[in-house]
């Protein structure tokens, strides 16, 4: 079917539900211009730039959810378990990606030939994602 586009983040809605039993955040200095809501990866000098599911390696390999928006060098909070709250954007008991568009997360209905597979998580609401955080290191 056609692609349904990747999610349009407001940084502002995306609050991290602290009370979540299996929250868990990290931080590290961006390697680039990150905003709040995109999907990151880290590089080999423990920076972390923008995930792409496209990309070249190891831009691929998703490892979490941006929490905090951040210039390049500065920190960067992001987030691999617990639930996040996204705003009304999310369609209940669908599962997203990371996409193919540097810092994208998209329904897994986009999934595409030259993807490899990261799940960010599942819509629990259709406000709320519950992170799984899983490179799958599969390909279509």
């Amino acid at each position: 079917g056609a692609a349904v586009a990747a999610l349009t983040i407001t940084a502002a809605n995306l609050i991290p539900v602290t009370t979540s039993a299996n929250y868990s955040t990290h931080t590290n200095l961006a390697a680039v211009d990150i905003t709040q809501g995109q999907t990151v990866y880290l590089l080999t000098d423990n920076t972390v730039g923008l995930c792409d599911a496209n990309g070249t390696s190891p831009s691929y390999v998703y490892r979490g959810l941006a929490i905090s928006s951040a210039k390049a060098g500065a920190p960067l909070l992001w987030q691999v378990g617990g639930d996040v709250d996204f705003g009304a954007i999310l369609t209940t008991a669908t599962i997203y990606i990371a996409g193919a568009t540097a810092g994208a997360i998209n329904p897994i209905s986009d999934l595409s030939a030259g993807w490899y597979l990261s799940i960010v998580g599942y819509a629990i609401s259709t406000s709320r994602m519950r992170l799984l955080t899983t490179y799958t290191g599969v390909s279509l």
